[in-house]
């Protein structure tokens, strides 16, 4: 696996989740929408709305590419302890729904850890003793993003102290939709950034050389 940081920050400020205002989720969405939206910014920018929204410490990238084996998770803050948990969380993740990137889980709708495992359960269970434990994670949730052929991304939101309620799934439901909206504009900024505008195909149309320029750059 990958692991990168994304911020170094590892201040943290603890709060009741409550609904925003749709007033509030707009005007959280405008900076995650702002020119110079790439598959970059777009996991910092996400990662400041979820923790202002959601009031999680840490927020994780994982893209996992099962025909190549390999995941790439990046880390927004990167805590202490954080490598050790992951490998921890690495040996255990297989039998549980919510832990082994299975897209499919709670319907690809965002989902809490206690939706699938009870307290009793998760904080006995090794993925906790020598995984999330390690970096002093109390809880996780977790959603999915759009596939593509690329592979499996999901946004995992973890809690240093206390657990998710319902509350803090009804405010990822509402953001989800607006995430996934971002992240496939982010792809594809990145691949027009990478594009090779294809004059051929309008001056086959009857477009002199430069028109045909013109145009496909605009396209």
């Amino acid at each position: 696996a990958d692991k990168r940081n994304l911020s170094s920050a590892t201040t943290f400020v603890s709060y009741e989740c409550s609904m925003p205002t749709a007033e509030t989720i707009l005007a959280r969405l405008v900076p995650l929408f702002a020119p110079g939206l790439s598959p970059d910014t777009f996991r910092s920018r996400s990662a400041a709305l979820l923790r202002d929204l959601v009031g999680c410490h840490m927020v994780c990238f994982a893209e996992l590419h099962p025909a190549m084996g390999k995941l790439d998770i990046l880390f927004d803050p990167h805590l202490p302890g954080t490598d050790a948990a992951l490998a921890g969380y690495a040996r255990h993740m297989a039998p549980y729904p919510c832990f082994n990137f299975d897209p499919t889980a709670n319907g690809g709708k965002p989902f809490l850890r206690g939706d699938f495992l009870s307290d009793d359960v998760f904080y006995a269970a090794p993925i906790y003793t020598e995984g999330f434990a390690l970096a002093g994670i109390t809880d996780h949730a977790a959603m999915v993003m759009p596939q593509t052929a690329d592979g499996v991304f999901f946004i995992g939101m973890e809690l240093v102290g206390g657990s998710y309620q319902p509350r803090h799934r009804a405010v990822m439901d509402q953001l989800q939709p607006h995430l996934a909206n971002a992240y496939l504009l982010a792809l594809d900024f990145g691949s027009l950034e990478r594009a090779t505008a294809d004059t051929a195909v309008f001056e086959r149309a009857g477009l002199s050389q430069r028109q045909a320029e013109v145009l496909s750059w605009l396209s």
